[in-house]
């Protein structure tokens, strides 16, 4: 409600309407998000606050992972028009 109020009162707020192809790759990249996510045994966070402090050989490779998979994302939407 806060966001929404702020908005309102910025005047910021716009409806915009999606494009299909961007809501079929935002699905897509969901999806492997949440097949990653239930690979590693959770989240950014337990990885990160949990596993990175324990010195987890799979939580090291979880966090290297996600680090390669923010690095790639960033380069493919560098290229594409969004």
């Amino acid at each position: 409600m806060g966001m929404i109020s702020a908005a309102f009162v910025t005047r910021s707020f716009d409806l915009k309407w999606f494009n299909l192809k961007v809501a079929i790759r935002h699905l897509f990249a969901g999806i492997f998000m949440g097949c990653g996510a239930s690979i590693a045994g959770g989240g950014n966070d337990s990885q990160l606050l949990v596993a990175m402090p324990s010195l987890s050989l799979a939580g090291l490779a979880t966090v290297a992972s996600i680090v390669v998979g923010i690095f790639l994302g960033l380069k493919m939407f560098s290229r594409a028009s969004i």
